[in-house]
């Protein structure tokens, strides 16, 4: 099996062993790397993530990435409107999106050229490796927005479905970043998942 992308090495960092979690494409990092790492991670955490891509379309900033014309264009300039059409997306109220918020995810996506970064991520040919998830032994947890507009909650079922030690958590009037959206509930139940030893066998 290979990563759709290209994961820095764990013995780069001397990590001995992790927990890891991820949201969107993030996630689909965590559960590649888990599946190849399986003796290094302790506990996984999918907020929201990539996978079961044939299933699906995927979220509409990799899309637009894609396409050649918009790359480019990408790597000269960043319309800010664009940047907060797709934030107000990701929430499931959109009245909630502050300036602030738009702020920071502004300046975190042009600052040290992680636009440019975003871009090289993207545009790889991302290879579906879900049929490898019952393999994933690790304690799992799965977090959803149930109005998550750029990956259906139908795929958290896939999720849990697949992975054996898994346990899925959905949330009611909640988007695409529930630990943004609902935070108290998210550090809540992910607080409660890492004190947990076992979850179902």
């Amino acid at each position: 099996m290979s990563l759709p992308f290209t994961c820095l090495s764990s013995n780069k960092l001397n990590i001995k062993d992790c927990i890891m979690a991820g949201n969107s494409l993030g996630g689909m990092l965590c559960w590649e790397f888990s599946l190849l790492h399986q003796s290094l991670v302790k506990k996984l955490i999918l907020i929201d993530s990539v996978g079961f891509v044939n299933q699906w379309s995927m979220p509409k900033p990799v899309l637009q990435a894609q396409n050649i014309v918009f790359r480019n264009l990408l790597k000269l300039w960043m319309p800010r409107f664009i940047l907060e059409k797709h934030v107000k997306e990701v929430y499931a109220d959109s009245s909630k999106v502050s300036s602030t918020i738009l702020n920071r995810y502004y300046d975190l996506f042009i600052g040290e050229r992680n636009h440019l970064a975003f871009i090289d991520f993207v545009k790889q040919e991302i290879k579906d490796n879900s049929h490898h998830l019952p393999n994933l032994k690790i304690p799992t947890l799965i977090l959803w927005g149930r109005q998550d507009r750029w990956i259906p909650v139908r795929i958290a079922s896939l999720f849990a479905d697949a992975i054996p030690n898994s346990q899925l958590i959905i949330y009611e009037n909640c988007g695409h970043v529930p630990m943004e959206e609902m935070t108290e509930e998210t550090i809540r139940d992910v607080s409660e998942f890492l004190l947990v030893s076992q979850l179902k066998e």
